[in-house]
């Protein structure tokens, strides 16, 4: 017994403080500084590179995306970068964001090069009736932009935006021609025809923007609170046209918080005499569901500089003005819950949800309905497109969020409903 006294009383807390010095340490010895904050890699993307001989885009190829921030988190610049073939076809993104006050500002410059198949026509051969000349162009747009925005909190939910782009779209058409002989059933193979470049675009684009939000996240999407942007965008330039923006979204809790209703409507309107140059499409599956299979138009129908968007008037769900609108009511399927995991092992998260939609895409001098008459024609009249089904969400341990939605599109008498995957958040 006195043996097991004289170690409790070797190893009690008294014992312990009797062994450290308390003294506090001497200020005088102290120095102030200011803090100056050293850009250091917070994030590096794994590099790569290769290279291909032959074939269309031979070259290297190759890139990688390193973020430098400060201690505090106030100052972060990102470099992003890759090669595709030529120097011609690299993405650039460079961006510089300081968060150090309360008038935040980002600023950088990005070159991004798009690839679209714009083009594909036959001509007969010279003194043949069976033999053709089919060709094949491809647009490149190359796609400079500078920007630069400020951001103004009034508090923690809400915040005033104005910033200015300047952009530059320079155009190509690269052709590729084969010959194919329909008598004998033979075909060459393409080659490389001469390139057209077509005269480059300047636009400088300012904007002010409203925004708040003061959303609460669950595994799929949000849960509770409001979120809203207005925003108006003109641009001037080789382009002029007016970009007025608005999007209001408001998710209520309700049964103790264990069911949410959700709710969207967006618009997005191009105003001007250059508004069918960019076309918005609204059959995404985050837009307006059951409506993605349909043809979005013509080639013909890309809104390219080359291109004045006459040929998008028959494509219904294309339009340089879109309004649509999205309710849903969203439930748990399986959760975890603390330590425990749900009843079917270690699955994630899941949520389902039920939904209806409605939207409509219309251009300048379209007029806009809600349902179709006898005399509807889609080049001069829209109706309001509508869709129901039902969707489950599954939260792919933090790496992903898929998505699954099986629509009926009202709008289309006797058509059947399917069902698309999707990847992202609920809106």
């Amino acid at each position: 017994a006195t043996l097991l006294a004289r170690q409790a009383e070797t190893i009690s807390v008294k014992a312990m403080l009797d062994s450290f010095d308390f003294n506090l340490p001497d200020t005088t010895r102290l120095s102030d500084s200011r803090y100056k904050g050293k850009l250091t890699p917070e994030y590096v993307a794994q590099p790569s590179i290769g290279f291909q001989q032959g074939g269309f885009g031979q070259g290297t190829f190759g890139g990688t995306t390193i973020v430098l921030s400060d201690l505090l988190g106030n100052r972060r610049l990102a470099l992003s970068g890759s090669i595709n073939g030529q120097l011609s076809d690299a993405q650039v993104f460079v961006g510089y964001t300081s968060l150090g006050r309360r008038l935040q500002y980002t600023t950088g410059v990005i070159q991004q090069p798009l690839y679209l198949v714009s083009g594909f026509f036959e001509t007969p051969q010279q003194g043949s009736q069976t033999q053709f000349v089919q060709t094949q162009e491809i647009t490149r747009l190359v796609v400079r932009q500078m920007f630069a925005a400020g951001l103004y909190p009034l508090n923690r939910f809400t915040r005033f935006e104005l910033g200015a782009r300047f952009q530059n779209v320079d155009q190509q058409v690269f052709s590729f021609n084969r010959l194919v002989d329909y008598n004998l059933g033979f075909a060459t193979g393409f080659e490389r025809g001469p390139t057209r470049n077509v005269a480059s675009a300047n636009t400088v684009s300012p904007y002010l923007a409203w925004v708040t939000d003061n959303t609460m996240f669950g595994f799929t999407g949000p849960i509770s609170g409001r979120r809203a942007r207005i925003e108006v965008e003109p641009s001037v330039g080789t382009w002029r046209w007016t970009e007025y923006m608005a999007d209001a979204r408001s998710y209520v809790p309700i049964l103790f918080n264990y069911v949410t209703f959700a709710t969207r409507f967006t618009t997005s309107m191009s105003v001007g005499r250059d508004e069918a140059r960019f076309p918005k499409w609204i059959g995404r599956p985050d837009f307006v569901r059951g409506y993605n299979r349909e043809d979005i138009g013509t080639v013909g129908c890309t809104g390219l500089p080359s291109d004045n968007g006459s040929s998008c008037s028959s494509a219904e769900l294309i339009g340089s003005r879109v309004a649509f609108g999205n309710a849903e009511l969203r439930f748990p399927i399986l959760r975890r819950y603390g330590n425990r995991t749900n009843l079917l092992g270690g699955l994630p998260p899941v949520d389902g949800l039920f939904f209806y939609d409605a939207g409509v895409a219309w251009s300048q001098g379209q007029s806009v309905t809600f349902t179709r008459g006898d005399r509807y024609n889609v080049d001069t009249q829209r109706a309001l497109l509508q869709s129901y089904g039902f969707g489950l969400r599954m939260n792919l341990f933090g790496i992903a969020i898929i998505r699954w939605d099986w629509a009926v599109p009202v709008s289309r008498p006797g058509a059947r409903g399917f069902g698309t995957w999707f990847f992202g958040a609920s809106y």
